[in-house]
């Protein structure tokens, strides 16, 4: 095989595309497998090379690497832990992070997430939510086990790089996550993810009521939904809401429900309502996205050092995603729906995303909402509103005559009102656009090398199926590769040499750091996955049924039959 080859099923590897897959895939690009330097059992030997040459050094390799870019990177941030000489947590964040969370550390998100790397080690990315509405990282960490320990030295080395705690932080019901905030963070308020608790709904309903209906569980489902995701109700409310809920559908005694009750200031919305941004975590959860998303990018028999890599490959395109909204907001602009001075500022303001649930604000001001009269009250001025008059709905703006903020004409949104982290321009372009790879790559040479290959595919695409020209390119390039082999030393043969060179990182001399062992996952199973109560119900009731050929029912079949041995017994008493 040659270099070509072997970098090939390297990229494959983190890519999380197998040696046989890779072997089909550069098979079609080369024409035909006779175009290929090697066969598909020399691309499996090459793949199970590069893991030989990890294998024990993995640990050490990837503290090595992630050292020397702390060197060389400006702003990159790395911690790691170690227990008995052997690597237990790792926490790291780079320059582009720390910007995101400087800008939108409003309300952070952390979960694990499992079957990422071949030694069970945890990951946990934190996840925030940029001025697009888009998740965004502001750091990763991995950790041997999921205790409060782990999660307090993870959010510990959090608060050492960033020095500042989120306005809020939002995570499942693990009580390891819950004893290491209350521990780190002082101010930070903690909310427990409502798309995790209503996920465990359908469940919790089949086992307090087995035999409910369909129809009578998506109307509870309706009615709960709406009551729990309302953002506008006061606390009071809610508790006489659900305690007419509980009471209509006869949970009031079930053991979930009444816990859920009583934890309820900790992931009712409406007990949040002092809390700025509070919505933002409302609809989905973001860390399940999150880790729906580096899945693609992550796989269970991966060493510590390809997971690293398809981690950055992961950033690559969350970043990629990124540039690409920004400069649609700066390049393209959308159908303004008012002659309003106001929506042309809030478009020149905002990012697309934003702009288009502020441009529904003012369409809905300007059509939907009638102004009924003026009454004036001391100093204060009241403008009742009819919105939606065929569903009755009103309301009122009230304003102090003394507070010359108001202005009949508003052509701009006031500043005041402007939240920094929504504008179009917080993120410098330079920083969205650096790619900085785990070591000490150089980028420029990166670059170079991604152009001189762009111009040979160039030359060869405009020169098409002239047979004369491209012998003439050939026989240049073939010269040309003479003079690079006469001033440029000849790279080393040596297989070590090759793979270390190509993953960025030597074979250490010595192995201070030793590998994890491997563990098993905290409330998961080996081999399956848990099922909810709802989903073994379906699954039963998708089984073959088979009836009994001498009774007609689905319970026994016709061996072990009431009636068979009855009849059977009247026989044998008949024949007595």
């Amino acid at each position: 095989m040659k270099y070509a080859e072997q970098l090939f099923v390297y990229h494959s590897s983190v890519s999380n595309i197998g040696p046989t897959k890779a072997y089909e895939v550069y098979s079609n690009m080369k024409g035909s497998e006779k175009n290929v330097h090697g066969t598909v059992t020399d691309f499996r030997n090459w793949r199970r090379d590069l893991n030989v040459f990890i294998n024990a050094s993995d640990s050490q390799m990837l503290v090595n690497k992630m050292e020397e870019r702390k060197k060389y990177v400006p702003g990159f941030s790395f911690e790691y832990k170690l227990e008995k000489s052997q690597l237990h947590s790792i926490f790291w964040a780079d320059e582009v992070a720390k910007c995101n969370y400087k800008e939108f550390s409003d309300i952070i998100s952390f979960d694990a997430t499992y079957r990422t790397n071949r030694y069970n080690m945890k990951f946990v990315p934190f996840t925030g939510i940029d001025n697009h509405h888009r998740c965004v990282t502001v750091a990763a960490g991995l950790i041997r086990d999921e205790t409060a320990e782990s999660y307090t030295w993870l959010l510990t080395c959090f608060m050492k790089i960033f020095g500042k705690e989120p306005n809020m932080i939002v995570t499942d019901q693990d009580k390891s996550m819950a004893i290491a905030i209350k521990a780190v963070f002082k101010t930070a308020k903690h909310r427990l993810c409502m798309w995790h608790i209503m996920r465990k709904v359908p469940s919790k309903i089949q086992e307090a009521i087995p035999t409910i209906e369909d129809e009578v569980e998506k109307d509870f489902k309706n009615r709960l939904n709406k009551l729990v995701w309302n953002m506008y109700i006061e606390p009071n409310v809610f508790e006489e809401r659900w305690e007419k809920l509980m009471h209509d559908f006869s949970l009031k005694n079930d053991s979930w429900f009444k816990h859920m009750f009583d934890i309820r200031s900790t992931w009712i919305p409406a007990y949040f309502i002092d809390t700025e941004m509070y919505g933002l975590m409302r609809t989905t959860s973001r860390s399940e996205s999150e880790n729906a998303f580096f899945s693609n990018f992550t796989r269970s028999a991966a060493n510590l050092l390809t997971f690293m890599d398809g981690f950055e490959s992961a950033m690559l395109k969350q970043r990629s995603k990124q540039e690409s909204l920004d400069a649609q907001t700066i390049k393209k602009n959308p159908k303004l729906l008012t002659q309003l001075k106001i929506e042309k500022h809030a478009l020149k303001v905002y990012t697309h995303a934003i702009f288009a649930i502020v441009q529904k604000e003012i369409y809905e001001a300007l059509y939907s909402c009638l102004l009924d009269k003026m009454d004036k009250e001391e100093e204060t001025e009241i403008y009742p509103l009819i919105s939606e008059p065929e569903k009755n709905i009103y309301m009122s703006v009230l304003h102090n005559s003394k507070d010359g903020s108001m202005n009949k004409n508003i052509e701009e949104i006031p500043e005041k009102y402007i939240m920094r982290r929504w504008r179009r321009d917080i993120i410098p372009p330079e920083l969205r656009s650096r790619r900085n790879k785990y070591g000490n790559e150089n980028i420029v040479v990166q670059d170079s090398v991604n152009e001189i290959t762009s111009v040979v595919y160039d030359c060869v695409e405009l020169v098409g199926s002239d047979e004369n020209m491209l012998k003439v390119i050939l026989e240049k390039l073939k010269l040309l590769k003479k003079e690079v082999e006469a001033q440029v030393p000849k790279p080393s043969k040596k297989k070590d040499d090759i793979i270390g060179n190509m993953i960025g990182v030597s074979k250490p001399s010595t192995i201070e750091i030793q590998n994890p062992p491997v563990g098993n996952y905290k409330g998961c199973a080996n081999d399956k996955r848990l099922m909810s109560g709802k989903e073994k119900a379906i699954k039963e009731i998708k089984k073959r049924k088979f009836t009994c050929g001498k009774c007609g029912r689905d319970d026994h079949n016709q061996r072990t039959c009431d009636k068979k041995k009855k009849a059977k017994e009247q026989v044998e008493t008949s024949e007595i």
